[in-house]
Parts: C-alpha cells; structure tokens; sequence
C-alpha cells in the first residue's frame, strides 16, 4: 500500500506538489536539485543549497543527509488510501496459489527429498580428482 504525504509550503515551492507517496517526493526533490546544478562540483555527492532550497537544507549537505531534512516538511495522513490495485489481494487471487515464500510449509511432492542438483553439496571451490591440498605421505 502506497502512503500519500502532505507537503508543507516550502517543500511545495520545489517539488510543485501538494501531496505524494515518499519515494515520488524524494525523486522531485533530486530533479529539482539536477536541474538547477546544485551540486557541488568538486565533490558531487554534496549538495550547495540555492534560496529555495535553504528553506529545507541550511548549508552544504551530503546527499546521504537529504532524507532527513526533507522528512520534516511532509506529513502522513493515515486517512488517505492508496490509488491503483492492492497487489496483495490480486496476487491470492491468480490460480488460488499463494506466489510468497511459504513459511515452513512445503510445496510439491518432493516431502523433505533434494529439489535440485546443488542441494546438499558445497558451495566451496571444486577441487580435481588428482592430487589434494593439506595430504601428506
């Protein structure tokens, strides 16, 4: 389920949104910061905030910093529902066959047998048949 966030006025100055999920919000937000060529040249994962954007981001931040400074100017309405299909529901539909992962229940008629090939060998290198490594005579 997709969760829909308010926008307060300064954010909206950049993004020109109201409300939208987080992930939208923080994609305009990096358009927004791409298109002016806000950041820093020398050291492009910093980011040197213009007029609008002092309003969210005071200084020179990292890009690794930008989700905080925007998380205090969106606001989660619990009330508002998602748009589009729940995916959950439309998945337990499709062949009345669960697609997850199956919480300790098996699938098929294998009954604890090996599925396949690499069941059951190691995943460490192969060694030749020839001589082997760590055997002395």
């Amino acid at each position: 389920m997709r969760k829909f966030y308010e926008v307060d006025d300064a954010l909206y100055a950049i993004i020109k949104r109201r409300e939208a999920t987080r992930r939208s919000i923080m994609i305009l937000v990096w358009d927004y910061i791409r298109h002016e060529k806000l950041q820093d040249p020398e050291n492009k994962r910093f980011i040197i905030p213009d007029q609008k954007m002092k309003k969210i981001i005071p200084k020179r931040t990292s890009m690794l910093r930008l989700t905080p400074f925007v998380n205090k100017h969106i606001i989660f309405h619990p009330s508002k529902k998602s748009k589009g299909p729940n995916k959950s529901k439309a998945r337990a539909k499709s062949k009345g066959k669960s697609r997850g992962k199956s919480k300790g229940k098996s699938r098929g008629k294998s009954k604890g047998k090996s599925r396949g090939k690499s069941r059951g060998k190691s995943k460490g290198k192969r060694r030749s048949k020839g001589k082997r490594k760590g055997k002395k005579k």
